[in-house]
């Protein structure tokens, strides 16, 4: 029922983040949600591809899950209650790497705040003094589209937010926060 574990057909289960780096989701001292990342040793088995996967939630494909396992938060929502500077990163790693060089920072771990979590996204902004939002810098312009969408949910709430570029040096395909952080 807590979807750390896979059926896989007719053989034995398989733990759901087997050879994973496994990041918690932190609200209040407790974990509420987890999301693992693809390593090395990670399996190439179809189901275990991608590069991220989420814990799954309870829906008809998964009707063993219990419902309190849920998908309703972001990640590191504690650092959003800040009354200073706030970073909303696209990316886990990239938030990650915001707070270990002290920074307060938010991810939706994708490159824009679902629709239906904007009204939350508002509320925990409240207190901060500016939220800026530092998405993936990449050819396809996905992290700068995502900006753009989660800055005006921000600023139609009144919030001062800004949204930071990440120069692409030649040749280079795509750059974010963690390879700035690590590099500077």
């Amino acid at each position: 029922s807590t979807g750390l574990f896979v059926q896989l057909g007719a053989g034995p289960c398989a733990e759901f983040f087997a050879n994973r780096l496994v990041f918690p989701y932190w609200r209040r001292g407790r974990v509420v949600y987890l999301i693992g990342r693809r390593t090395s040793a990670s399996t190439n088995a179809a189901w275990d591809a991608a590069k991220y996967r989420k814990l799954p939630v309870r829906s008809e494909k998964h009707p063993y899950i219990s419902p309190l396992i849920t998908n309703d938060y972001f990640f590191s929502e504690d650092d959003a209650n800040t009354d200073g500077v706030l970073l909303i990163t696209e990316g886990i790693a990239d938030a990650v790497a915001a707070q270990q060089a002290g920074f307060k920072c938010l991810s939706p771990v994708t490159t824009a705040f679902r629709a239906q979590d904007h009204d939350k996204l508002v509320r925990l902004t409240a207190r901060a003094k500016r939220v800026v939002i530092v998405n993936d810098s990449e050819d396809n312009g996905a992290g700068e589209r995502g900006a753009l969408d989660t800055a005006k949910v921000l600023h139609a709430a009144g919030r001062d937010v800004r949204i930071a570029s990440i120069p692409r040096p030649a040749g280079v395909a795509k750059i974010d926060v963690n390879d700035v952080v690590r590099a500077q």
